[in-house]
Parts: C-alpha cells; structure tokens; sequence
C-alpha cells in the first residue's frame, strides 16, 4: 500500500496536468520537480566537507541552482539554443565557484566535485527541460502522456514479466533484479500502453508509428533507468531521496522519462511537422 497509493495519486495529478492544466502551470510543476531532483542528485553525489553548516547550506543551494538553469531557462524562452546558453553559463559559474571554493585548500576532490555537478546540469537540468519544451509544442501535452503511457506501462511490465520469466540477468553489476526476459515484456507493454492512449488521444493513431515510437521510448526508458542506477551505486545511495514514500525520491520516478522526452522532442522536431515554436 506504500506504494500503490502515492503511485495512483502520482498519476491521477500528472494526468489532470496534463490534459487540463495550462502551459504555464505545468512549468511550473516541472521546475518544483527539477528543483527536488536536482537537491537528491547534489546529497547524493557530492560528500560533506570540513566546512560550516552555513556554507555548506549555500553551496548545495548554489549547486541546485546550476542544476535547474537549463528548465529556468526553457521556460522563459522555450527553445532548444536556450539549453545551452543556460548550460554554458552554469558551466562559467561553477568554474569561478570551484576556483574560489578550492582555492585556498588542498583541491585533492575538486575535479570529482566539478565533474558530478557539470554531469548533473545536463542530468537533471538539460534533460528535465526538454518536458517544457515539449509541452509548448502543438498537442505537446498529449505526447508527453504517451510518453509516461510508454514508461510506466515498460516499468510495470517489466516488473511482472521479470518476477514470473525472469532467468537471464539484464546488466547483474549495476542491477541484478533486472532480467532481459522483463525487459522484453516492458517492450511490448509499452506497445500495449501507447496504443490504448493512442486510441484515447489522437483523432488518426497510427498503429506502426505508435508501435516504433513506444520500442524506441521504453528502450530509452530502460537505459535513464539503468544510468540512475548507476549513480546511485557511484555513490552507496539506496534511493535518491524520501518525499515520494515508498517510490522513493523523485529521480527514482523520472529517471525513465528523463531519457524517453529529450528523444521524443527531437523525434518531433525532425520528422513530423512540429515547429519548434507553436
């Protein structure tokens, strides 16, 4: 039950976002996640020096403002060369802080600290931006449905198909509760998943695009999964964090997603007839 019922009310207030809310309300959603998500990769990536508690409080909250820049950024100005200008500009800023911050002592970590915080801009910020740009598109928020159908229905499908056939680890050092026989179902519940809001959505679905794109989306799924757990073994970390209960934090949550959006909206971009403007 720890599970299940924040799992239904997740989804139930993602969906009335969605469908109902408006653009700028659903920014706004997203850089309250970012901003939490980008707090749980700063705890669980960077260890606690000698300094004070003050100082301590300001670098994290300077750490996870670099980290939210590109989805600031992308809601003010809702287009791709935005990212990088907020990227570039966090990438000066934590240059002078590092210099300023490793100055003055032994910076024995300081280029493992740079590194995971430079890593998290594009993690956390770069990636988590592209739902804002996503959803200014035309239909941008029915996609991004599709996109959590594909996700959730590979999450749950993997989950069932790897507990009853499960016999081949999928990748046994980053994580050995994931099988290949699962995450052959996750594929085709993600099929399964599309189609039905496909259905639900699109006034002219079309079945082998919707089939192609919820392969490649919950491939892409997989692979935000696998690389979070990746961090999370980098660092000895069991969950990113506990505002979510028993699905942990919200990295947990969106690390699938994470990878499935960024593809999506380039997908858009370049093969439909999608401005980049609506």
């Amino acid at each position: 039950m720890k599970r299940i019922i924040p799992g239904i009310l997740l989804a139930a207030f993602w969906l009335l976002i969605l469908l109902y809310g408006c653009v700028s309300l659903f920014n706004v959603v997203v850089a309250a996640a970012a901003a939490i998500a980008a707090d749980e990769y700063v705890r669980m990536t960077i260890p606690r020096g000698e300094e004070s508690r003050r100082f301590a409080l300001f670098q994290r909250l300077f750490y996870d403002l670099l980290l939210c820049s590109p989805v600031l950024a992308a809601m003010i100005w809702p287009l791709p060369k935005s990212l990088l200008a907020a990227a570039l500009l966090s990438f000066l800023l934590l240059s002078c802080e590092q210099i300023i911050h490793f100055g003055r002592k032994s910076p024995k970590d300081s280029f493992l600290c740079f590194t995971r915080i430079f890593f998290g801009i594009f993690y956390v910020g770069i990636l988590s931006a592209h739902l804002c740009l996503t959803r200014n598109l035309p239909e941008g928020n029915i996609w991004i449905l599709l996109a959590t159908a594909v996700t959730a229905g590979s999450d749950t499908g993997a989950y069932f198909c790897g507990k009853q056939f499960g016999r081949h680890t999928l990748c046994q050092a980053v994580s050995p509760k994931k099988t290949i026989e699962g995450a052959i179902g996750g594929v085709l519940s993600a099929i399964a998943a599309i189609l039905i809001f496909g259905f639900w959505l699109l006034e002219t679905p079309d079945v082998l695009f919707l089939s192609g794109l919820a392969i490649i989306l919950s491939l892409l799924g997989i692979l935000g999964d696998l690389t979070e757990s990746i961090i999370k073994r980098g660092t000895g970390i069991k969950d990113s964090g506990v505002i979510l209960g028993g699905h942990g934090g919200v990295l947990d949550r969106v690390d699938s997603l994470l990878f499935a959006v960024p593809a999506l909206y380039w997908f858009l971009i370049c093969f439909t007839d999608s401005p980049v403007i609506p």
